[in-house]
Formats: structure tokens, sequence, C-alpha cells
């Protein structure tokens, strides 16, 4: 499984020339493609072997790594044979400022794993293992809206790019303007979602679990401010201001747990997700304020790096 994983981050750098490319459709295709794959190979398990998890693990990690790597040499041989990757291309003076903003974005990463992936860890050692079903089932009802967030706003980084490159500033300020836009619409369906969120709820698990109205609310409001923070994040990445970001997400993170493990105490399970807005609200202050500055031409110091 680790010499997939290896190989698999390997041949995900086309992802990177897709985006860079402007097109995303086409990486979501090849990684439908490789779930689909790897259904069809499992099904298949299924038929013709005795349950076993090695022969599972195999499986799912040897097709989606042969997908991705056919559809690597298909498109290095094909309509990215410009940028195929040799030796003879290597160019040691851009390494460092490289992976001085790989190592920032991956530290970006490394954040907000902690805000998001750490709730369900902290409900379970608060409350107990079956608090952690209302919490997970209310969550992936909200999910729908990050779902569509991701879909909507994660294509434009890469055009941001081009934009900032090419001195566009009145662009990216009018595609912002119909992001946020987009952005209320995403809000009113999280509201609305709440709003039924108990008949939902009963039609998907019936009564046997029983969700908190304030876990629903709270859930939302996560969600929507997840949401806000991606318009103007997928921005300052897209151009490269991200020291500020990295600030502001490493305070998000470091209050996140003490937080969550407070509000916990006082709330019950939704004091978690409460921690988690509190998190997620110093971005929502910070990365509008910086994206203005930096269009206006304003932004000194840390607010244009």
């Amino acid at each position: 499984l680790f010499g997939f994983f290896l190989l698999q981050l390997v041949f995900k750098l086309i992802f990177s020339i897709l985006a860079g490319d402007q097109r995303t459709a086409a990486g979501d295709g090849i990684v439908t493609a490789s779930q689909a794959a790897t259904l069809c190979g499992i099904l298949l398990l299924a038929a013709w072997r005795p349950p076993s998890l090695s022969l599972l693990s195999l499986t799912a990690g040897s097709i989606q790594t042969l997908v991705l790597a056919g559809t690597t040499v298909f498109l290095f041989a094909g309509p990215y044979a410009a940028f195929r990757p040799t030796l003879a291309r290597v160019r040691m003076k851009y390494a460092r400022p490289l992976t001085t903003l790989g190592a920032r974005f991956f530290l970006l990463q490394i954040t907000w794993i902690v805000i998001f992936s750490t709730d369900s860890m902290i409900v379970t050692h608060l409350f107990g293992p079956a608090s952690v079903t209302p919490y997970m089932v209310a969550y992936k009802y909200f999910s729908v809206v990050t779902l569509l967030a991701g879909i909507l706003f994660a294509p434009w980084w890469s055009a941001y790019t081009e934009a900032w490159h090419q001195g566009d500033s009145a662009w990216i300020q009018a595609t912002v303007r119909r992001q946020l836009a987009v952005w209320f619409a995403l809000a009113v369906t999280a509201v609305l979602m709440a709003v039924i969120a108990p008949r939902a709820y009963r039609l998907w698990v019936g009564d046997g679990v029983r969700i908190e109205g304030a876990l629903s609310w709270i859930m939302a409001l996560a969600t929507v401010l997840a949401a806000w923070n991606n318009v103007f994040v997928y921005v300052l990445n897209g151009i490269g201001k991200i020291r500020l970001q990295q600030r502001f997400s490493f305070l998000g993170a470091a209050l996140n747990i003490p937080l969550s493990v407070l509000l916990g105490h006082l709330f019950g399970p939704p004091g978690v997700i409460l921690a988690t807005c509190v998190s997620l609200g110093i971005g929502a202050v910070f990365a509008p304020m910086q994206y203005r500055r930096i269009m206006n031409g304003s932004a000194r110091g840390v607010w244009n790096r």
C-alpha cells in the first residue's frame, strides 16, 4: 500500500499540469474513471474470491495506480509532450523557490487537516463513540454544500494565477464579485438545509439517531464560513500571497483543539463544531482584508506576502 501511495504521488503531478492549463474537469474525469475502475475491480473480486482485506487493498491500490500511470503516459506522449519531465530540463536555480512555496502549501494543508479532521476524535474522547454518529450524519448532510463550493470555486485558482501575471486585477475583482453571489446562494442553501434537517435526517437514517437542532445550525455555519474563506483563499493562493494566510491558519489550528475541548464541555457536541467556526472566523476576517488591500494597491509588509 505504501508503494502504491508513493507511485500515486508521482503520477498525480499530471493534475497540477491540467489545473495550470485550466482543465480541472479533465482531472476530475480521471479521478472518476479511477474510482469506477476500482469499484468494478472490487465487485469482480467479491464474486470470484473469498473476503480478504489484503486482496481488497491490493486490488484498489493497483487499479488506481494503473489508471493514473496510463493517463500520465498518454498525456505526456500526446497533448502535453512539451511538458514531459526529463533530466535535461532540470534547472536547480528554481529548486529553492519552488520547494519553499510547496512547503508553505503543505503546511497550510496540515493546518486545515487539524481544523477539520480533529472534531470527530474530540467528540469521541469527550462524549464516547455513540456521539460520533449524530456528528457524522450532520457532517455528511452539510458536506453537499462543501462539495458544491469546491466544484464552483476551486477551478478558478489557476485562472487567478494567469490573470495576476497578466496584470488583469479588474478581471479578478469582477470574478470574485460573481463568486460572492454564488457564495450567497450556497449560504441560503445551507440555511434551508438546516431548516428541513429534522425531516431529512428521518428520511435518511430513520428515528434511531437523534441529532440536536443546534448541531445542524452550527454545522451549517461552519460550512458557510468555509465557503466564504475559499472565495478569497483561492485568489490569494493563485497569486502566491500566502504568508499571512499561514499565520492566521496556524493560529486557528492552535486554538482549535483546546477551544473544542472547552466549548465541548460547556455546550456538548455542538460546542466542538462551534470551536471550528471560531477557527474559521479568523480567516473569514483576515482573508478578505488582505484581498482588498492587494487589489487596491495598499498592501504593505506581511499583507503583501
